[in-house]
């Protein structure tokens, strides 16, 4: 069991020992292979390998500045290429560069020394006229903000002396460059972008500018207006409806011209003020107003009560058995005139149906002329026959009078003690005589309901 136990410890110590053998050997192979790909250039000639020594790849290429930017001179650059072997070739000539000339009399730097015509390189110039010294120009580089504008130095050249012994002389002077609405800054006038409408910048030009919100009508109520900006960026104005704009506004007006009152009353005068209709009443009869012209005006139109249909005072005309003493009438008591009086006992007096007063003596009814009149009070009857009178209901009211026919039952072809048959009356008693017509049909139709309702509950207990 020992030798058993021992046996396998070992084999598990050789099994952890070639372990750790082949992963060193896999980082090797990984460090190995890493070691050759970074000397190994993407772009190489093919089938060329790389020295071990290399510097570059073949068609690689470094650069550098040479020369100056002073004055008239202009910087170059030096070249240097990798050679077939890998490695560094040497700096080439500068290339693309303006080198300093000598300096002559023409406000440059040609030396690119920083200075310029220096040395009095102007002043011993023969000249003739002033381009022959030089062109006027502005120096590039010199421009300085003063007083919120941009200025710039200005060479200048002049030919002192023409002809013999002539010199050139320059000179800088500082003239206004440009104006700067916005100002100077940096030595650069200050740029202000051209206003946008709809910027949600009030710029100047523009009456308002909301953004987004521009072009967005506003709501104007009656008699009301409102303003709103427009995509242009000018106030606009909405008027709302309003009394005066032609068109009717339901909810505020009921007219807008005097004809849209017409009430189709030729008695009105139709006026539209202020979008409200006014109605003038004009004088006319029947209004029961007393205008001018007028004697009368009862508020209608109808003749017979006093005053006529053209409002003319009216002279009543005496009615007997209206109850009222008038011209031509002795007397008169409405609905007994013609019933005579008891004069069995002493003398008395009566109103005939005439409205005549008649005077009966006692025991005295004889009629001299039989003319039935009642006038010389002596109204005897000798036959046994005595009317006896039946009358009919009135009529309504109409034109003041109220009708009625009485019958003799007895028909005794006598008038005698005949009830009168017309009454005088007016609107008031005509609505009591409906009413009391229209009560008598609510009663009967009363006592139709309650007298069937009882036959029922009779029948229902006699079922029962």
């Amino acid at each position: 069991m020992i030798k058993n136990t021992s046996r396998k410890n070992y084999e598990k110590k050789t099994l952890k020992k070639n372990y750790f053998n082949i992963l060193g050997i896999f980082i090797f192979l990984i460090l190995g292979l890493s070691f050759i790909s970074s000397h190994v250039c993407e772009h190489s000639v093919p089938h060329v390998e790389p020295h071990r020594n290399s510097e570059c790849c073949i068609g690689d290429y470094d650069s550098k500045s040479c020369g100056t930017d002073v004055g008239e001179c202009t910087a170059g650059h030096y070249v240097k290429h990798c050679g077939s072997d890998y490695l560094w070739g040497g700096w080439g000539n500068c290339i693309d560069s303006v080198g300093p000339t000598d300096e002559i009399c023409d406000g440059l730097d040609n030396d690119c020394d920083g200075e310029t015509d220096e040395e009095g390189v102007c002043a011993s110039a023969e000249c003739y006229q002033d381009t022959d010294c030089g062109i006027n120009h502005f120096i590039e580089g010199s421009e300085y903000c003063s007083s919120g504008n941009l200025y710039k130095n200005y060479m200048t050249y002049t030919c002192n002396k023409q002809g013999n012994n002539a010199y050139c002389s320059s000179e800088i002077i500082s003239p206004l460059y440009v104006e700067c609405p916005y100002g100077c800054e940096d030595d650069q006038c200050i740029w202000v972008p051209e206003p946008v409408c709809g910027d949600g910048n009030l710029d100047s030009g523009e009456d308002c500018d909301e953004g987004s919100l521009n072009g967005i009508l506003c709501y104007a109520g009656y008699s009301e207006f409102c303003t709103y900006c427009s995509n242009s960026c000018f106030l606009k104005t909405i008027f709302g409806p309003y009394c005066g704009d032609g068109m009717i506004d339901s909810c505020y007006e009921e007219c807008e011209t005097d004809s849209d009152c017409n009430d189709y009353n030729e008695n009105t005068i139709d006026t539209c003020d202020e979008c409200s209709c006014s109605y003038e009443v004009l004088p006319y009869c029947g209004n029961g107003n007393l205008d001018s012209g007028e004697e009368c005006d009862d508020g209608n139109n109808i003749n017979g009560d006093g005053c006529s249909a053209i409002c003319e005072t009216e002279i009543p005309q005496s009615i007997c058995g209206n109850g009222i003493i008038e011209c031509n009438e002795e007397c008169d008591d409405g609905n007994d005139n013609g019933i005579k009086c008891d004069n069995s006992n002493s003398d008395c007096d009566y109103c005939s149906s005439s409205c005549e007063l008649v005077t009966l003596d006692e025991e005295d009814d004889d009629d001299d002329d039989n003319d039935n009149d009642d006038k010389d009070n002596k109204i005897t009857f000798i036959s046994s026959c005595e009317p006896e009178w039946e009358c009919s209901s009135w009529t309504e009211c109409y034109e003041g009078l109220m009708r009625r026919e009485c019958v003799d039952k007895n028909n005794c072809l006598d008038s005698y003690n005949k009830p009168s048959e017309q009454s005088a009356c007016d609107i008031s008693d005509s609505k009591v005589l409906v009413e009391e017509k229209n009560n008598t049909w609510l009663f009967i139709l009363g006592g139709f309901l309650i007298t069937l309702i009882l036959l029922i509950i009779l029948i229902s207990l006699l079922r029962g």
